[in-house]
Order: C-alpha cells, then sequence, then structure tokens
C-alpha cells in the first residue's frame, strides 16, 4: 500500500498463512513467514510478488525475520535445534545458514544496529521476564537493558543507531517507548488506555515516523505515530 494506507494490493495468494513482511534495505525484496510448506518458513519475494524462494528449508518452525543494514543478511528465530526459539540468520540466496546466540532463554526479534556491530532482541528468560537484550553482531556479549519484571518487547533501533524503540507494560497497557543502547534516558512515546495495546513498532528511514500495531481484543490496525524532533 501507499504510505497514507491507499491503493493496497495483495502479494500473496492462496490458503495459507503469510505474516510477518519486513523490506529489504533497497525495498526491491521481501522476507516474511508463511505456512504453505505445511510448517511456518522464511521465504523472500520480490516487491511486487513474484520470484517466491524459501530460505529456511526446515520442518522447524521460524519466524520473525529482519533484514541486516547492509541487506547481506535476513536474522529470523527457529527451533531447529530443539527447545526455545533462539537466533539465526541467512542469506537471501537462502545460503550460509547458522545459528548466532546460543543459550537456554527463548530470544527471538533480532534487529542489527545500523552500523552492524550490535543486535538488539526479545529475550523471554527462564526467570519468567521478557527483557531487551543487547548483543554483539556475533550473539556474544548478552547485556540486559531493561532488566524489569514487566514484560518488554519487540525492539527496533532508529535510523541513526542512537536510540532503540521498544513496548512494554511498565505502565500498564503495552505502550511505546524509546531508550539509548545503554538502557538509560526511557522516553514513553504512546500513551494507549486499556483495552488498547500498542506493540510491533518500525521506524522509519528517515527517523521521523514509526509504524506500530495498535490492537483491541482480537482487532489489530496499523498506525503511523509522528515524532517530534526531540524523540529522535
Amino acid at each position: 500500500m501507499d504510505a497514507d494506507g491507499s491503493h493496497d494490493r495483495a502479494l500473496t495468494s492462496g490458503n495459507f498463512d503469510n505474516q510477518l513482511p519486513d523490506w529489504s534495505p533497497d525495498n526491491s525484496r521481501i522476507a516474511f513467514v508463511s505456512n504453505r510448506g505445511g510448517n511456518d518458513e522464511i521465504y523472500v519475494m520480490k516487491e511486487d510478488g513474484t520470484e517466491l524462494r524459501n530460505v529456511s528449508s526446515s520442518p522447524a518452525r521460524e519466524i520473525h525475520p529482519y533484514w541486516s543494514p547492509d541487506g547481506a543478511w535476513i536474522l529470523f528465530n527457529s527451533d531447529r535445534d530443539g527447545g526455545a526459539l533462539q537466533v539465526y540468520e541467512v542469506h537471501p540466496d537462502g545460503t550460509s545458514l547458522h545459528r548466532l546466540a546460543v543459550g537456554e532463554d527463548e530470544e527471538t526479534c533480532a534487529r542489527v544496529s545500523p552500523k552492524g556491530d550490535r543486535i538488539v532482541l526479545l529475550t523471554n528468560l527462564k526467570a519468567g521476564r521478557d527483557d531487551v537484550i543487547l548483543r554483539w553482531r556475533d550473539g556474544s556479549h548478552p547485556v540486559n537493558l531493561t532488566h524489569d519484571t514487566a514484560p518488554d518487547g519487540w525492539p527496533t533501533w532508529t535510523p541513526d543507531g542512537r536510540r532503540i524503540v521498544f513496548a512494554s507494560r511498565r505502565d500498564g497497557p503495552f505502550s511505546l517507548y524509546s531508550m539509548k543502547p545503554d538502557g538509560s534516558d526511557v522516553r514513553r512515546l504512546t500513551f494507549p488506555d486499556a483495552p488498547l495495546s500498542d506493540a510491533r513498532p518500525s521506524v522509519s528511514p528517515d527517523g521521523r515516523r514509526i509504524l506500530f500495531n495498535r490492537q483491541k481484543g482480537e482487532t489489530i490496525g496499523i498506525f503511523v505515530l509522528n515524532l517530534a524532533p526531540a524523540s529522535r
């Protein structure tokens, strides 16, 4: 669709679940999740829906594909090694698939920083908390950025790498927040009243807008938040 929500058209068809799309940095391809092969796997297609390719090719569950800023990798989550979902990456042609982070906790929604030196992700800790974790690009040296009892999730970078936008229930319903990459200077960005909740943010390439989901019950809408200069 256009940025104002007009001129929408279907890129996939058939009786399958197709979800969680993510644009390549050059806007030429889209990574997404589909169960058209019998289970959730990562696919890549051209921006017009053609040249579909399965890049995960596993009987396991694979979700949350996100492109690296240089377009060379797609980070995703898989339980192919048994147990919890973990972070993997693969080239857009399906080659060189390997695991990044190894641990007992479930780790999802990993995104590479604009400089390409770090990844931010959501960890479902065995201790019973959902926190935002920062790691080096190779998956090493995890640092807990939120470390609170409230559920946190869906972290993403601003294009300049100076802030991380995420969702949290620290003040009631899920709302959007931003913070510095060291976890400091937390700012609340949205203020939904229950039963509304805000989640799954993505920041526009110019850093001026945040695209996110606002949910009420089973109904999920797509919203845009315009950021003031002080919020970027």
